[in-house]
């Protein structure tokens, strides 16, 4: 007897629960980097009396990891300069 079956799952792709945490991950992960860093720099700069020294260095630092990581997602999703992309296609075409 043949049964035709739909696709299985390996063929429907990830859950949307499972795209939905993982971005929920990633944003968490940005968030953390932007904001962790400088408060270690509050934290060393009250250890060690050097005035907001620790807080700009680290909030920098900070700063740039969340950028290049934001940047790394955006390359990813393909969303890079439009001279990168075959002629017809936009952002949102297959």
């Amino acid at each position: 007897m043949d049964v035709r079956r739909g696709p299985g799952p390996a063929d429907r792709g990830p859950s949307p629960l499972s795209v939905g945490l993982q971005w929920a991950s990633t944003i968490t992960s940005v968030g953390l980097e932007m904001a962790l860093p400088p408060l270690l720099g509050v934290w060393l700069d009250r250890k060690f009396g050097t005035g907001p020294l620790w807080t700009i260095v680290f909030s920098a630092l900070g700063f740039f990891v969340a950028m290049r990581h934001l940047w790394q997602i955006a390359k990813r999703l393909g969303g890079g300069p439009a001279k990168n992309r075959p002629a017809g296609q936009g952002r949102g075409t297959p």
